[in-house]
């Protein structure tokens, strides 16, 4: 017999009482009176190391266990055996190839599964949600990040004329331009928006010749086309996305696309073929595609010296640049350049 403790299952009162098993059948006896049932009819817990199990009766009432050994034993003894998920949970070696298996289920979605069908829901998403999340995002981006551009309002034309002019060859995608300044510390950048908004930084223009601001708009046109944002936004935000689709609530996703669009951090894959589209482009127009190789190593170095210009706490201690926490997850400039002037050849 173990020594146990009786819970009646109406109230929180605790009484002493003694439990055996025979002929397969439960009995727990105590001042009280006793309970009998058979084992088939009570509930027996899991065994979680050394926390006390119990016995549930099928009207709520149960038995807390403290001597886990001692009822595994009485079990055993009356021919009950643990479930086989039990038995697997107590076995190191299954547990852990349990593990390594979700594991390998885990990554073999977010290499696989998840970018399969970002590339199969992006084209896919409605026009007013991509062109709702797109306005939200920038709305957000002025209102913490982003500056009125102080260009002259003829440069501005004259760029958007130019922009315009080579976008009319064909084959690119439907865009709006906006032009915008930026607070010190942030590099001269251009970036895309899902619904075709083209942002481009006053900064970006005084670094870069006319052309080779438009070897960048051609760039960034391509992530309009191939959907690149919307398609890690997707793989980064999936149950919020599905979530909007179905209720309507695309808050998470604006922080999200501000966050994505200005960091701009596409992967290896995307940012080569935006630069082959790129560079496709401005051969169609008669522009050399070594354009965009200059403008990426001018940007480059803009960023850099950027993030050299480090502030100084109160206490005169470094902190991280705007580049190096933003901008450092870039793909290789030299080797896009390197691809980019092979395409040339």
């Amino acid at each position: 017999m173990l020594a146990v403790f009786y819970y009646d299952g109406r109230s929180s009162r605790r009484q002493a009482a003694a439990l055996s098993l025979s002929h397969g059948q439960v009995l727990v006896s105590g001042d009280w009176g006793q309970r009998r049932a058979t084992l088939d009819e009570v509930k027996i817990s899991e065994p979680m190391g050394t926390a006390p199990r119990t016995l549930r009766f099928a009207d709520g009432a149960f038995c807390e266990i403290a001597d886990t050994p001692g009822l595994a034993a009485l079990l055993a003894a009356a021919g009950h055996r643990e479930a086989v998920s039990v038995r697997m949970h107590q076995r190191w070696s299954i547990a852990l190839g349990a593990l390594a298996a979700t594991l390998a289920v885990v990554v073999a979605a977010y290499l696989w599964l998840l970018p399969a069908a970002a590339d199969y829901l992006a084209p896919r998403l409605p026009g007013t949600l991509v062109a709702q999340m797109s306005d939200a995002a920038l709305a957000s981006l002025d209102q913490h990040m982003l500056e009125p551009s102080a260009l002259p309002p003829q440069r501005e034309v004259e760029i958007s004329r130019r922009m315009a002019a080579f976008a009319a060859q064909g084959g690119l995608p439907a865009y709006r331009l906006h032009f915008r300044a930026t607070p010190a510390g942030i590099p001269p950048n251009a970036f895309a928006l899902p619904a075709g908004d083209i942002v481009i930084f006053d900064a970006l223009l005084k670094e870069l010749s006319d052309d080779e601001a438009i070897a960048v708009f051609a760039h960034e046109l391509d992530h309009v086309a191939h959907h690149h944002g919307l398609r890690m936004l997707i793989q980064g935000t999936v149950i919020s996305t599905l979530a909007a689709l179905y209720l309507g609530d695309i808050s998470s996703l604006v922080a999200a696309l501000s966050t994505a669009a200005l960091q701009a951090n596409y992967s290896q894959g995307f940012e080569s073929e935006a630069d082959l589209y790129a560079a496709q482009a401005l051969k169609r127009s008669g522009r050399s595609p070594l354009l965009l190789a200059s403008a990426l190593e001018k940007l480059e170095a803009g960023a850099l010296k950027q993030g050299q210009r480090k502030n100084k706490t109160q206490e005169g201690h470094e902190e991280e640049g705007w580049f190096e926490r933003h901008l450092s997850s870039h793909p290789s400039i030299a080797q896009r350049s390197a691809a980019i002037k092979a395409l040339a050849d």
